[in-house]
């Protein structure tokens, strides 16, 4: 869905960070997503039947997409880019989260403490996902 949007024109770029995932999805799908499917149309050789499926599709789940941006802003982390994560792939001279244009780079691995409240709530998400611990596999303490 990300290089699908991305393909389509719609504001997701490595630069994008939390708040602007969170507006390229709901502004893409408002109004049935006229935008998506317009921005669609003009930017790739996809026909517009196409082009409104696979935006219907994006919106239909508009909400697990918006929840992955959150994973740009976290205690963990902090405040992070798309570039972050895909290092590679979003190659730039001049974005310190990437990789230069045709190296293979490493960024160091900062180790941070846990947030307990953060674990938590990570943990109470998974399972309200149905992909919590069960109480087989689970380890006391």
């Amino acid at each position: 869905a990300f290089q699908f949007m991305q393909a389509a024109g719609i504001g997701i770029t490595c630069r994008s960070d939390k708040t602007a995932c969170e507006q390229a999805f709901t502004s893409a799908c408002n109004n049935r997503a006229a935008e998506c499917v317009q921005l669609c149309v003009k930017k790739t050789s996809v026909a517009a039947q196409a082009c409104q499926e696979q935006c219907g599709m994006i919106c239909d789940h508009v909400g697990n997409f918006t929840n992955i941006c959150q994973v740009l802003d976290t205690p963990i982390f902090g405040s992070r880019t798309f570039g972050w994560f895909c290092p590679l792939g979003c190659a730039d001279y001049d974005n310190p989260d990437t990789c230069r244009p045709r190296t293979v780079c490493d960024k160091p691995c900062k180790r941070y403490e846990a947030d307990p409240n953060a674990t938590l709530n990570f943990a109470m998400l998974m399972h309200k996902e149905g992909m919590g611990t069960t109480r087989e596999t689970a380890h006391y303490g």
